[in-house]
């Protein structure tokens, strides 16, 4: 939706701004995908924890992975409650984080 949108965006130059050389001794400069990534050629190691694909499908399969794609909130009775006041209301759906904000009060002063 809107907000996966903006922090795929967000994460994107995140992971791929220059970080810039200081003289704390412990802080690396570089790109945080390449550090990621290379840790070693960063003087690092490499801190990531490997999932069996059992616990991965088991998350997958929880209920809240089900209702993610179609329910942005934990909440599916408060989502559809939303879904109906924006239907009945004719407001429609935000596509970005301003439309959200600007769509909000409307909801909150309807429901």
């Amino acid at each position: 939706m809107y907000f996966q949108r903006e922090l795929d965006e967000f994460c994107d130059i995140w992971n791929n701004h220059h970080i810039r050389k200081t003289n704390n001794e412990e802080s690396v400069s570089g790109r945080p995908s390449l550090i990621m990534e290379l840790p070693k050629l960063f003087g690092s190691d490499n801190y990531l924890c490997h999932l069996d694909e059992a616990f991965i499908e088991l998350c997958a399969d929880s209920i809240y992975c089900q209702n993610k794609p179609e329910c942005p909130c934990r909440n599916i009775d408060f989502f559809e409650m939303c879904i109906e006041c924006m239907e009945e209301n004719d407001l429609s759906p935000p596509t970005n984080a301003p439309e959200a904000l600007d769509l909000y009060p409307s909801l909150r002063d309807n429901l």
